[in-house]
């Protein structure tokens, strides 16, 4: 494979280490396409200006902000909106590839409050002047807490989004928990499709059409090549189908983003544990927006302390015993792009587990407001895990915690 010949690794070694890849994937019951494909999102979300913030504190935020000036709030909603659709036009060739990705992006990304449903309910091609395509989308609070005015900031985002892809807005119905939004745009508004296809989809075809006219063979090890077919009997596939549209397939798909294999299937169980202690990703200007109001109210420090502590006592029940090299891979990827953390270790007092921890967190986009959050929250993370703050300085783009063994 080319792909190997770049790497610098024979063809033998590198498909053995993609056959482990795939052995470790099933392992944690995620297959390794699913692990790869699902990365594409977690890459669009911070390409878009996503983070990841606690749940907890983003409805807190939200609320507050509702509470102040809700039509604000909207507008601001709205914008991010327009922005976003204005952003990702570049991305697709059709609004259908659009509605596909975006559907699924959306559901990833508020998976822990809303569900979003998209339906096309009349597409009439034969009017060549009056054809349509028209669209449903209902969104579905998942949250007791997010209802009502919550949705509607939902509602106000896609008004943006749909006009920006000139659809207009043909009715709607909002309840407690569901909103409704019906959308239409003119066939003739609708620009022909871009049929060049990317780099990687070409080469996933060019493969399939060369594996389909006849079949390569591969030297592997003889213990990883038993457990792949353990586990393609286990999928009820062949040998070769689960091989070439799980294991290369994955490998093609990581190189057209161009980050190692290794590093996705980290992260990828980053994220999944990052969803378990109720992450969600919100985008970095409502976040900073609502952070601007809400750091005035007396509980804001309070709330993030709070939350800081829950997600302590989670990861001491997660992790038999918690690795800080493992803390800050998750708090790298819950600030990524907008910061920089470092963990400093006092390796003199490392041998008895009685060391001190210096924690750094960067981040030139990030209001003071936030920060002084993010610190509140680290502290209390860390008192759970059998830390004291010795020292804490937070400013606009820095954050240093120094923390010591209690």
């Amino acid at each position: 494979m080319e792909i190997a010949r770049k790497k610098g690794k024979t063809l033998y070694s590198y498909i053995n280490s993609l056959i482990k890849y795939a052995i470790k994937a099933e392992n944690l019951n995620a297959p390794l396409y699913d692990q790869v494909n699902i990365y594409q999102y977690y890459l669009h979300a911070f390409k878009s200006n996503f983070i990841l913030v606690p749940l907890s504190i983003f409805i807190y935020g939200l609320r507050v902000n509702l509470q102040n000036d809700r039509e604000r709030v909207f507008i601001e909603w709205r914008n991010f909106g327009i922005w976003y659709a204005e952003f990702t036009k570049i991305k697709y060739h059709s609004i259908e590839e659009m509605e596909k990705f975006e559907t699924t992006f959306f559901n990833i990304a508020n998976s822990k409050i809303i569900t979003l449903k998209m339906s096309r309910i009349r597409k009439n091609e034969a009017l060549k002047n009056d054809g349509e395509i028209t669209y449903q989308a209902q969104l579905h609070s998942k949250n007791p807490e997010m209802q009502s005015d919550f949705l509607l900031c939902y509602y106000y985002f896609f008004q943006g989004f749909f006009e920006t892809y000139e659809f207009a807005e043909e009715e709607k119905s909002i309840s407690e928990n569901i909103i409704t939004i019906t959308v239409s745009r003119s066939l003739n508004t609708q620009k022909k499709a871009n049929l060049q296809e990317s780099n990687m989809s070409k080469m996933i075809k060019e493969y399939a059409t060369e594996s389909s006219g006849e079949r390569k063979i591969f030297a592997v090890s003889k213990d990883l090549a038993e457990k792949l077919n353990d586990i393609a009997k286990k999928r009820h596939v062949t040998l070769f189908k689960y091989f070439n549209e799980n294991v290369l397939q994955s490998t093609i798909l990581a190189e057209s983003y161009g980050i190692p294999l290794r590093t996705i299937l980290e992260e990828h169980e980053g994220f999944r544990i990052l969803n378990e202690i109720d992450m969600i990703f919100v985008p970095a200007s409502i976040a900073f927006f609502l952070a601007e109001f809400a750091s005035k109210d007396p509980a804001w420090e309070n709330k993030w302390h709070e939350t800081g502590t829950w997600t302590g006592q989670f990861l001491k029940i997660r992790f038999k015993e918690m690795d800080f090299s493992r803390l800050l891979t998750l708090a790298r990827i819950t600030f990524h792009p907008h910061s920089r953390i470092e963990m400093k270790v006092d390796l003199e007092k490392i041998s008895n587990k009685d060391y001190d921890l210096t924690l750094k967190l960067y981040g030139r986009t990030l209001p003071e407001s936030l920060m002084l959050g993010i610190a509140t929250y680290y502290e209390g993370l860390c008192e759970e895990l059998g830390y004291r703050t010795a020292g804490k300085n937070v400013s606009f783009g820095i954050c240093v915690l120094n923390l010591k063994k209690s």
